[in-house]
């Protein structure tokens, strides 16, 4: 198994009282150029009925998607902890969100069995506009511990507390982090936002639709189109063609995969080639593009829009955690493109 390397976080018991370098110091001037700052709190996993980690990540990130939409919010603070919190940093980090990651100490994530809980939390610290532990206790202290939790909760208070928002269970209303964190913002007067766990009841009762895969539909690349799709004077004969020939510039190369019988045989031959050293910062383009081609064929127009306002995922099993999902660890770029157009 690759090794997971967690980033450590600077601490803030190591910084001079209001140094420049203390992470106070960023947060003060967040509070100067933004008036929407919120954090989040809720429930872990195994609190979470019928949640399913490998999953239902994405389904929360959907959820605190759209209350982040809804409020507006500019700046988000959040715990990094498994469940609500990392889905709302997910969330965040899709509509471009500042995002500060404040964990209660380092090695976190030791807490956590689960590989994939730890990479996408890793992944996270990464691409976090600013992030700090807020404590340093003796990991074999049972009580420092659950204080360095309880002094999360009241650090994210201090910047956050225009709008928390919560995600718990009825039945967790009195006990646990989440709770606890709730009356600390009540006696701060906080502003707390309305309870989103009955969001997760709709997705439960199949109100809240969620299309978990779409191999083998109409919304996949692979789907054969009633005509070829035309792009820069080439036609293709599916989606898969067109992207995978656009991943080079050199013609031959380009030809063999358009001709290739199946999308299959086009994807094959798209592995091999001369990869165009812009193709990272173009793909999502060349993507959009074709997606755009491909949907404007009325069978394929309809396909996409009796997806309704369902959640779409590029669910895979062969590890590709930038157009889709894989064991609930992904970007799911292709997804969101599809909902984008839709």
């Amino acid at each position: 198994m690759t090794q997971i390397t967690v980033p450590t976080l600077p601490v803030l018991t190591d910084f001079a009282a209001r140094s420049p370098e203390h992470p106070w110091t960023a947060n003060e001037q967040l509070t100067q150029s933004f008036s929407r700052i919120h954090c989040a709190t809720g429930a872990r996993p195994q609190h979470i009925p019928g949640y399913q980690q490998g999953r239902d990540f994405h389904v929360l990130a959907w959820i605190a998607e759209r209350a982040l939409k809804a409020e507006r919010t500019e700046v988000i603070f959040e715990g990094g902890a498994d469940g609500w919190d990392q889905a709302t940093s997910h969330a965040a980090r899709d509509l471009g969100i500042y995002r500060v990651l404040n964990a209660p100490f380092n090695g976190q994530h030791a807490l956590w069995k689960n590989p994939n809980v730890v990479r996408r939390y890793a992944d996270l610290l990464d691409t976090a506009d600013h992030a700090y532990a807020v404590a340093d206790p003796d990991r074999n202290d049972k009580k420092a511990v659950v204080r360095a939790l309880m002094d999360r909760n009241v650090e994210m208070l201090r910047w956050g507390c225009q709008g928390v928002l919560p995600f718990n269970p009825p039945e967790r209303e009195h006990e646990g982090g989440t709770a606890a964190c709730l009356r600390e913002a009540r006696k701060r007067g906080c502003r707390i936002l309305p309870n989103l766990y009955p969001e997760w009841e709709k997705y439960q009762s199949g109100e809240l639709r969620v299309l978990h895969e779409i191999r083998n539909t109409e919304l996949s690349n692979m789907a054969v189109l009633d005509k070829p799709i035309r792009m820069a004077g080439e036609d293709y004969a599916t989606l898969e063609h067109y992207f995978q020939a656009a991943k080079t510039t050199n013609p031959a190369q380009r030809q063999l995969i358009r001709n290739a019988a199946t999308p299959a045989e086009a994807r094959r031959l798209g592995r091999s080639v001369t990869l165009r050293e812009d193709w990272d910062t173009l793909r999502l383009d060349v993507m959009h593009a074709g997606l755009r081609k491909k949907f404007a064929q009325p069978r394929f127009a309809a396909a996409l829009a009796a997806t309704g306002d369902a959640l779409i995922l590029e669910g895979n099993t062969w590890n590709d955690e930038f157009w889709g999902v894989c064991k609930g660890v992904g970007r799911n770029h292709l997804g969101r493109l599809l909902m984008n157009l839709r």
